[in-house]
């Protein structure tokens, strides 16, 4: 929450705009904060400063369930019906100065990250900012367990039922390198890949062992290049595009 706060005011910032147009693509799945993220941008650049625009599957509770359309509707925020998985899906063009997409990209099939990433860059203005964030193919934990031949423990909610439904848990990862790559080759530029942890889970306070496990993990993520536990993308559309 405190890294997205931070990103849209420093492009607000940096664009020096009157107005700021926030477009989510992440929906509201898994709690994603949009209201009060909106309130918190809303009070540091002032009232009617900000419009936002949640994407989001059309069964989904963004859309169906009352008290999250309260939410929204109290505070402007529009909301698009769109499944990303048609390859007809449409996305507003031109109209974001920021982009966010946050923990959506591991849960999508390859050529449906990439097109929701060319629909991105089409969403933007010219000197827009897409912000990503998504699991660390290479967290330390991730190198850890590779070696020991525990890389499956990552995947999940990936068998054929599954995909038949549409109902994917984490089924793709990437590291900055190859996300920073595959935004390059669509058009983004100023691609700035970064790491940082997140809080402890509730498993990791099991008992005085696990929790010393984790904090010395991710203690040791400050002396290994690239390998917080999130991985965090940043990416500009170029001014002449």
């Amino acid at each position: 929450m405190v890294r997205l706060l931070d990103v849209i005011l420093g492009q607000v910032a940096k664009r020096q705009l009157d107005r700021v147009a926030v477009l989510n693509l992440s929906g509201l799945n898994e709690g994603k904060p949009d209201p009060l993220l909106f309130d918190l941008v809303a009070e540091r650049i002032g009232p009617g400063r900000l419009s936002w625009t949640v994407v989001d599957h059309p069964l989904s509770q963004t859309f169906t369930e009352p008290t999250i359309r309260g939410w929204l509707d109290a505070r402007g925020i529009a909301r698009l019906p769109r499944d990303l998985r048609d390859p007809d899906c449409r996305l507003p063009e031109g109209d974001a100065d920021v982009v966010i997409c946050t923990e959506i990209l591991e849960h999508l099939d390859y050529t449906v990250a990439m097109r929701l990433l060319r629909g991105a860059c089409g969403a933007l203005r010219p000197g827009g900012l897409l912000v990503i964030t998504t699991p660390n193919a290479v967290f330390l934990e991730h190198r850890i367990r590779f070696a020991l031949g525990q890389w499956d423990f990552l995947h999940f909610m990936d068998g054929p039922d599954d995909a038949e439904r549409g109902l994917l848990g984490h089924v793709m990862y990437y590291d900055g390198a190859r996300l920073a790559r595959m935004l390059r080759l669509i058009g983004f530029v100023g691609v700035t890949p970064g790491t940082f942890n997140v809080g402890h889970g509730p498993g990791e306070f099991r008992n005085i062992l696990t929790r010393i496990a984790a904090l010395t993990l991710h203690a040791m993520t400050w002396l290994v290049p690239h390998s917080g536990q999130v991985l965090m993308v940043r990416a500009e559309k170029p001014l002449d595009a």
